[in-house]
């Protein structure tokens, strides 16, 4: 009798234990999705221009290619972050994020954000090694990331 009723109770309580993390792991699905549509709805992310487009794209190494780039304006310039592609590759390799000088009509210097941009555009500066110390926590940086994976 009291071996049933230890089953019962252990049954109980993993019974009870499953439905507690089924339901966080929902609570923590469905804060994610509301903040990455918060995300969207909030962030101004504008394409980039053709010259800044060409002017990375002049820098990239190998079969390497980008496609829909965006860009958010920084205190020194713009960041721009598009998906990369390998010639022959269905789907994308990674995101790149980037930094450019100037203006949108004549971008100047660029720096490689991450480590996605540094492996496409390997001879490219790291922002972090400038003395504008710019990275992947950089004010931009996320957002403009986020506006290229979801476009």
């Amino acid at each position: 009798m009291e071996t049933k009723e230890i089953l019962k109770f252990i049954l109980k309580f993993f019974f009870f234990s499953g439905l507690i993390i089924i339901t966080i792991i929902g609570l923590a699905i469905g804060i994610s999705a509301f903040r990455d549509r918060r995300m969207k709805e909030t962030i101004e992310c504008e394409f980039a221009t053709e010259a800044q487009r060409d002017h990375i794209e002049f820098c990239l190494e190998g079969d390497y290619s980008i496609e829909q780039p965006y860009q958010i304006k920084s205190e020194h310039g713009y960041f721009i972050a598009a998906q990369i592609r390998q010639s022959g590759g269905e789907r994308p390799v990674g995101t790149g994020v980037w930094h450019v000088t100037g203006t949108p009509e004549r971008p100047g210097m660029i720096m490689a954000i991450n480590g996605d941009a540094k492996t496409a555009t390997p001879l490219l500066p790291m922002g972090s090694t400038t003395a504008w110390r710019l990275n992947i926590y950089s004010k931009g940086v996320k957002e403009v990331q986020f506006c290229a994976e979801n476009p």
